[in-house]
C-alpha cells in the first residue's frame, strides 16, 4: 500500500477511474444531507463502505506504536452543481481516541471517467513531538438498489449502482490514486484491475 514519503497522515486524496465507469446517487435509499454530513450523523441507509488506515507513530525517536483509523463512508447530496454526489467519510482513531469527518466530491472530470476527491481529509491531531508514518490505506465501497414500478404483469425493475463498470474490457481497468501531505511531494499510484470479456 501507499506509504507517506515525508511522514504524517495525508491531507488530501483523489481517486480517478478511466472513462466508461458511471455512478448513480440513486444506489442508496436516502442521501446524507449537508447538515447531517456537517455533524457527522449520516443515516445508516446512506452508508456505502468502510476503510482502514494503519499508521506508525514514533515519539521522540524512542518508541513506536501502531495506530489504526477506521472509516465509514456515506453517499450524500452533491456539494457543487454538476457533481454526481458527495461522499462523507467519518473516521475514528483507536489509539488517540479521536473522531473526525470530512465531505468529498464524486464527479465526472474533464475527459470522462469518475473522480472521488477529498480536499481535505478528516484531520487527526497526534501528540506533540510524535512523527506519524502512513503504512497502509484501504477502502471498500459498494451500493446497489433496485426500484420496482408498475403492478401485476407490467412491473418494471430498474437497477442503480454506485459504480457501473465500462461495457467493454480491454484486459484491465485503470485508475490513479494520489495522496497529498502537509509537506513533501504527493504520492501517486496507478492501479490496474484485471477484467474479463463477457
Amino acid at each position: 500500500g501507499p506509504v507517506s514519503p515525508s511522514g504524517g497522515l495525508p491531507t488530501r486524496a483523489a481517486l480517478r477511474v478511466q472513462p466508461g465507469f458511471a455512478s448513480s446517487p440513486r444506489s442508496v435509499r436516502i442521501l446524507c444531507s449537508p447538515s447531517q454530513a456537517g455533524a457527522g450523523t449520516c443515516p445508516a441507509p446512506s452508508r456505502i463502505g468502510t476503510g482502514t488506515a494503519v499508521a506508525t507513530g514514533t515519539v521522540a525517536g524512542l518508541f513506536s506504536q501502531q495506530d489504526t483509523i477506521s472509516f465509514t463512508l456515506f453517499l450524500g447530496s452533491p456539494l457543487r452543481r454538476g457533481d454526481i454526489a458527495s461522499v462523507v467519510v467519518s473516521g475514528t482513531d483507536s489509539l488517540l481516541h479521536q473522531s473526525a469527518h470530512a465531505t468529498g466530491r464524486l464527479f465526472k472530470p474533464t475527459g470522462g471517467g469518475l473522480e472521488l476527491l477529498f480536499d481535505p481529509l478528516p484531520k487527526f491531531s497526534p501528540p506533540a513531538g510524535a512523527a506519524i508514518t502512513l503504512d497502509r490505506l484501504s477502502l471498500s465501497v459498494h451500493a446497489v438498489r433496485t426500484l420496482t414500478t408498475g403492478n401485476g404483469r407490467h412491473r418494471r425493475h430498474r437497477r442503480y449502482s454506485l459504480i457501473t463498470n465500462p461495457a467493454s474490457c480491454p484486459g484491465s481497468w485503470v485508475s490513479t490514486a494520489t495522496l497529498s501531505f502537509t509537506s513533501g511531494a504527493p504520492l501517486t499510484r496507478s492501479l490496474a484491475v484485471p477484467c474479463h470479456r463477457r
